[in-house]
């Protein structure tokens, strides 16, 4: 039987065990997870605390990346806005090595790194502004 173009080439589940950061997460009415599905391409399914990502396995891997990173803010206890969710997916779609895009997803992610100012929290949203963070940290003068 021929596959049907419109079906998925792969399922993927993740589940999360903290129902109290879930409305966080999934955003107002679902719209951080329908940025999430227009940017990357792949269909998004919440149920509770299990969210169902179906599409090609590039979509569904750049969509699990996102997710993990978005979590961990949360479990950070930093907010989860759109920017943040843009800026996720914006790592994740980057055309970095591996090693690279893994440390600006966990910068972007973890509580250290970031710029403190009187209104908000600055946290890196690239690859880019996470290697300009780290040169910020190692060097006193930065161009």
């Amino acid at each position: 039987m021929a596959k049907k173009p419109h079906d998925p080439e792969r399922l993927l589940e993740l589940h999360f065990e903290d129902n109290s950061l879930l409305p966080e997460l999934y955003g107002e009415q679902n719209v951080n997870l329908s940025a999430i599905e227009k940017k990357l391409n792949v269909m998004i399914s919440a149920n509770g605390n299990v969210v169902t990502i179906a599409g090609d396995q590039h979509g569904t891997n750049m969509a699990r990346d996102v997710f993990d990173a978005l979590w961990d803010r949360l479990q950070n206890k930093l907010e989860v806005s759109p920017a943040d969710v843009d800026g996720a997916i914006r790592i994740s779609t980057s055309n970095v090595d591996t090693n690279t895009k893994e440390r600006a997803l966990n910068a972007f992610a973890d509580k250290p790194k970031k710029i403190t100012t009187k209104r908000k929290h600055i946290s890196p949203r690239s690859t880019t502004q996470s290697n300009y963070l780290d040169a910020l940290d190692k060097y006193d003068l930065v161009f």
